[in-house]
């Protein structure tokens, strides 16, 4: 039953750091200080199932229109990339997102989720029990760090994992760019996607539900 059972939830990651400062040897035996400023935000869209499973995630790059040069030329996965004038996830893009991307099945699913107003719209709320088949659990605003599985573990594992990449990448000699986060983010996706890891980010938000038949069924009793 916990198969149908989803976390959705948006991240925003920084291409590069607020500011770099690494060091190195010089060709010389010279110590090298070099630094790099960057500012720049990519939002991450996941969904997560209690049972491990991922659902299809969604980039969100700031710009008009998507630039081949913002992804490695081999690339090798498909993935649904949006452009935002702001760089975070709004109605409209959202809504192509979910229409396209989002699990359907016969049976009734649950999905918690927090209030962004991208989630609210009265479109999408339709789709998802018309459509999808599901129904939406929205956290408290001020309990949402506490209670989405991808708060407690992924997102903060992920941030971990691509720190780690981008600063080995400077100190090689590589500017923090759209392609190389897209390298960076997709090579250690596995790492901190696992299903341990998943599995271990609903154990630690505490929402493993007894019984996901009950709680559809008291959800219909409410709307009637």
């Amino acid at each position: 039953m916990l198969e149908r059972v989803w976390n959705l939830d948006e991240a925003d990651f920084k291409i590069g750091e607020s500011k770099y400062q690494a060091y190195g040897i010089g060709p010389v035996g010279t110590l090298n200080n070099v630094s790099y400023e960057s500012l720049e935000l990519v939002t991450v869209l996941e969904l997560i199932s209690a049972t491990g499973d991922l659902g299809k995630l969604l980039l969100i790059y700031k710009g008009v229109n998507l630039m081949e040069a913002w992804f490695p030329q081999e690339r090798q996965i498909s993935v649904p990339v949006s452009t935002s004038s702001t760089v975070f996830i709004n109605s409209e893009i959202f809504l192509s997102w979910f229409k396209c991307n989002f699990p359907s099945s016969d049976k009734w699913q649950l999905l918690l989720l927090d209030g962004h107003s991208a989630y609210n719209m009265d479109e999408f709320m339709q789709a998802l029990i018309t459509e999808a088949h599901m129904i939406p659990i929205y956290f408290p605003s001020h309990m949402t760090n506490m209670l989405q599985s991808l708060d407690c573990g992924y997102f903060g594992l992920a941030k971990q994992k691509y720190h780690a990449f981008i600063s080995e990448g400077f100190l090689e000699g590589l500017t923090p760019s759209k392609q190389l986060f897209f390298k960076g983010y997709f090579e250690k996706k596995d790492e901190s996607f696992s299903k341990r890891v998943i599995l271990g980010s609903w154990k630690k938000a505490r929402l493993f539900l007894r019984n996901i038949d009950l709680a559809i069924e008291s959800f219909h009793i409410q709307m009637n």
